[in-house]
């Protein structure tokens, strides 16, 4: 354990991560695990996530849930204040919650391959996001305030219908065109 200026310890990041395991729900003693930073998830089989889940998490600062078959992220997502990292690529989601366009600190955001064929224009708010990656889903637009953005990169490959306006891409960004 690293020492604290002021002589206390740090405590040590506590991480829950059980990958390709078989998993069709969220274990239950994750609710239990006090300041859990870390919850990777991905590979499963897991369809919902539960009520409640992320309000005794709510100090999260990475998030996995890539590779599952999730059809939705409940509203109450707006709780994990200190969510840095959201991966939930490649799983069934059709729309992102209005409120996790709420989570001021969230950095990167991997939401590709999904069905998602709309994006809230509330994506503006999001002043300290530097990644995000919306391939592979059904975007036919997406707000012009992403090009306002601090990104660093933006995927949006892969989404056939997408009507990109002229402004994002002349921000310089990162991003691979659509293969045809």
């Amino acid at each position: 354990m690293a020492s604290v200026a002021d002589g206390q310890q740090e405590k040590p990041r506590v991480e829950f991560i059980k990958r390709n395991v078989g998993l069709t729900t969220v274990p239950a003693k994750v609710m239990a695990l006090d300041g859990l930073e870390v919850l990777d998830l991905a590979q499963n089989q897991i369809e919902i996530v539960p009520k409640g889940l992320f309000q005794d998490i709510a100090q999260l600062k990475t998030l996995n849930l890539s590779h599952n078959a999730i059809k939705a992220l409940p509203e109450e997502v707006a709780v994990l204040k200190c969510l840095e990292v959201l991966a939930i690529s490649h799983n069934c989601l059709q729309g992102l919650p209005e409120a996790l366009f709420t989570l001021a600190v969230l950095r990167d955001l991997n939401a590709s391959y999904n069905q998602i064929d709309f994006i809230s224009n509330h994506i503006g708010d999001m002043e300290g996001l530097h990644v995000l990656n919306l391939a592979g889903n059904k975007l036919r637009a997406i707000p012009s305030d992403v090009g306002w953005l601090g990104l660093k990169q933006l995927n949006i490959s892969d989404n056939p219908d997408l009507n990109i306006p002229a402004h994002v891409l002349q921000c310089g960004f990162k991003w691979c065109p659509t293969a045809n």
